[in-house]
């Protein structure tokens, strides 16, 4: 188990759910350690892990005596306890709509990657229909965001960078990461993307294997 009287937090590369966290610690400059876990090696079903986490699952956080593991619940503990630079508007009823939208990207996972995996796990056997419904229920979920974000004109909620867009991008640049060309079927997601590509918290909480590694291509005849 990590020793350390600064938060820490243990993730996996490429993960949403850990670069989540990651975000949120940059963007409201905590000082914490952290400890990246490979996942072929199942280092994630490590005894160190599971000692905190007995689902072994990353990301996986301390803070002091404390331990959180879903990585919602450390973004909200996060919020609270390091108030200083808030990701949540003062006002209610748009902090109402940062609320949804944080929560909307869970049909993300369900409506567009499961095209992905669907493809993934039936390389040699798929069922041209079947793949088509996936392929349709992909573009319906990817245009409610693309209607969100030119309703917005900046961020996916407001504006201003939110607790939505900590849940938000890391989806739609795993989405980029699998192949899809977003410029002509999505400017805006599109656009969205590239901006925040240049925000130095996205820089400096890149998966690091990216880099290293060619795009599996999985989503290049998704536009």
């Amino acid at each position: 188990m990590a020793t350390t009287s600064k938060p820490f937090v243990y993730w996996g590369s490429g993960s949403p759910p850990c670069w989540k966290v990651l975000l949120v610690l940059q963007e409201k400059k905590i000082d914490y350690d952290e400890k990246i876990i490979s996942f072929s090696k199942k280092e994630h079903k490590s005894e160190e892990i599971l000692e905190l986490n007995p689902r072994g699952q990353v990301p996986t956080f301390t803070d002091g005596d404390v331990v959180v593991n879903e990585s919602t619940a450390i973004c909200m503990y996060l919020e609270e306890k390091y108030p200083k630079v808030p990701l949540f508007p003062s006002d209610t009823t748009i902090r109402a709509k940062v609320y949804q939208r944080m929560f909307e990207t869970s049909n993300i996972s369900t409506n567009v990657m499961e095209f992905v995996q669907y493809k993934m796990k039936n390389k040699d056997s798929i069922d041209q229909v079947l793949l088509k419904e996936k392929k349709d229920k992909a573009h319906v979920e990817l245009g409610h965001w693309e209607n969100y974000l030119k309703q917005t004109g900046g961020f996916v909620a407001t504006k201003e960078f939110t607790m939505a867009d900590v849940f938000f991008f890391p989806m739609v640049a795993l989405i980029v990461r699998q192949g899809a060309n977003l410029k002509d079927s999505y400017p805006n997601i599109f656009k969205y993307y590239n901006m925040m590509m240049d925000r130095p918290t996205i820089v400096k909480t890149m998966p690091p294997h990216w880099a290293e590694s060619d795009s599996p291509g999985n989503l290049l005849d998704l536009c």
